[in-house]
């Protein structure tokens, strides 16, 4: 009778991930840039969507300077203005600009990092930035089409989150009406935690996904596949995917509310406002390397079992 093969532990595929972090290191300094570039072009959006405003603001404060008693009547009359078609239209625009830029630079930045662990995994390549805009670029158009598929699903689960919230909202609001209270209690609320669940299980879904694409088939492919070995032994891929995830979000989570704590002191406290950046951009960096890893390992893994 064949010996059943006893598969690693969560702890010990972490660690076998993290070894493969460690002998790829430049990538997390590749996606610390790939971050503060989404962070600057989302803060220079900002700033062309406010420049009109603040335009605006300047002028009124140079030609009244009693102004200041009056703000309440400005921000009302400059609200009404923004609702009006040639100003919602700009903004549209600048959206929609600023997420395609964020499609495009984290379709390249996926392809490179996967294509990286992969390379690792088959040969034991180090880190070479030449080829990880190489393999970026060749996985440009498949990692577009994934995240236009995961978009649609991302979309479906945020439903239940969406409704719920809306029945939570009207229940509250009209908390004199017990039926429609009750309605938002014991059904917005449940609607809510199941939208919260379906997000945590599409992120490690996610990352799955991705890692098929890049060994090299196309996204509807990459999906099914991705569906079959999240299924694999009881779950195992999408419950470790998950649960690196909740710790991402436990320890940067509490690293950031005890650093909010400390920039409430005096003089300091603006000491630790910059680390709490600093520490919530190298853990959003650190988790966008790991994921990755943990993912292409537990695919190998099911390749070397299969």
């Amino acid at each position: 009778m064949a010996k059943e093969r006893v598969l690693p532990s969560f702890l010990e595929v972490c660690r076998t991930a993290w070894d493969e972090c460690s002998a790829l290191w430049p990538l997390f300094l590749v996606m610390l840039s790939v971050l503060i570039l989404q962070y600057a072009t989302l803060f220079l959006c900002v700033l062309l969507l406010c420049l009109p405003f603040l335009h605006q603001l300047g002028r009124v404060f140079s030609e009244d300077p009693s102004a200041p008693a009056d703000m309440g009547l400005l921000l009302e009359q400059i609200g009404r203005e923004w609702v009006d078609p040639s100003r919602v239209l700009p903004l549209l625009g600048i959206l929609l600009l600023y997420a395609t830029w964020w499609s495009l630079l984290s379709a390249v930045a996926d392809g490179g990092v996967f294509a990286a662990f992969w390379r690792r995994k088959r040969k034991g390549e180090g880190f070479s930035l030449s080829l990880f805009f190489k393999d970026g670029l060749r996985l440009f158009v498949p990692m577009v089409l994934l995240d236009l598929c995961l978009f649609l699903l991302g979309f479906g689960c945020c439903l239940p989150l969406v409704l719920g919230g809306a029945l939570l909202v009207l229940g509250v609001t009209s908390a004199s009406q017990t039926a429609l209270l009750l309605t938002g209690l014991l059904v917005g609320l449940p609607l809510i935690l199941l939208g919260i669940l379906l997000l945590i299980l599409f992120v490690g879904f996610n990352f799955t996904a991705t890692a098929c694409v890049a060994r090299g088939s196309s996204a509807w492919v990459g999906l099914q596949e991705a569906w079959t070995a999240s299924r694999a032994d009881g779950w195992r891929s999408l419950k470790g995917n998950v649960l690196i995830l909740l710790i991402y979000i436990i320890l940067s989570g509490g690293v950031s509310l005890v650093l909010n704590g400390l920039s409430l002191l005096p003089f300091v406290g603006w000491i630790f406002t910059l680390v709490d950046y600093l520490t919530a951009a190298a853990f959003t960096a650190g988790y966008m390397v790991f994921a990755p890893a943990l993912a292409v390992h537990y695919l190998a893994e099911a390749g070397r079992k299969s």
